[in-house]
C-alpha cells in the first residue's frame, strides 16, 4: 500500500462496536464501495482492554463527553492497556468533541449539549483544560487542538513517554 495512505487504512480497519449496534446498522462502507479488506467490524467494551484492538491511533468520536471523568480516564486507560505488549508504544488518540473554548461562537451548542450530557448520562461537555487534566491522569500528553468552524474540535494526544511501560 502506498505510504500517503496509510493513515486512512489504519483509520478505516478497525469499527469497534458493541455488537447490538453492529447487528443493527447499515454498513456505510458497502454502502460507499469501500474494498471490504479495508474495514473490520469489532465487538467489544470500550472499559475491557482485551476486547480493544490494538492500534497506532484511535479516534473517539462524541464518545468522552458521555461519560464522567472517572469514567472517561477508565475508558483511556483500557486504550493504554490493549496496547501494552506491542513494541511500538506511542500511541495517538484523535477526540473528536464539542469543547467549551474562550470567544467561540458556537459555544452556545455546547452549552446546550452541556446541560443535556448532565441531564441524561450524568456527563458534561468539557474545556480545553479539563481535558488536558483529563489525558494527563490518563496517561496522555495533550498535543494540539483543532478548531473548526463548526461546533467541533479536535483534541490529538499522545501517550506520555515516561510512563509508557
Amino acid at each position: 500500500m502506498n505510504d500517503k495512505f496509510q493513515y486512512i487504512r489504519i483509520s478505516l480497519w478497525y469499527c469497534f462496536w458493541f455488537e447490538h449496534a453492529q447487528k443493527q446498522s447499515p454498513n456505510e462502507f458497502q454502502q460507499k464501495k469501500i474494498e471490504s479488506n479495508r474495514y473490520q467490524f469489532v465487538s467489544g467494551d470500550m472499559f475491557k482492554p482485551e476486547t480493544i484492538p490494538q492500534a497506532d491511533s484511535y479516534v473517539l468520536k462524541f464518545i468522552i463527553h458521555d461519560w464522567n471523568d472517572e469514567d472517561s480516564i477508565k475508558i483511556l486507560k483500557s486504550i493504554r492497556a490493549a496496547n501494552k505488549s506491542r513494541e511500538q508504544k506511542l500511541i495517538t488518540i484523535f477526540i473528536v468533541e464539542m469543547i467549551l473554548l474562550p470567544n467561540n461562537k458556537n459555544n452556545w451548542v455546547a452549552r446546550v449539549m452541556d446541560i443535556e450530557m448532565l441531564s441524561f448520562l450524568n456527563a458534561k461537555e468539557r474545556t480545553k483544560a479539563e481535558y488536558i487534566q483529563l489525558l494527563k491522569e490518563s496517561g496522555y500528553e495533550f498535543k494540539e487542538l483543532y478548531r473548526t468552524d463548526g461546533p467541533y474540535s479536535i483534541i490529538e494526544a499522545i501517550t506520555m513517554t515516561d510512563i509508557l511501560d
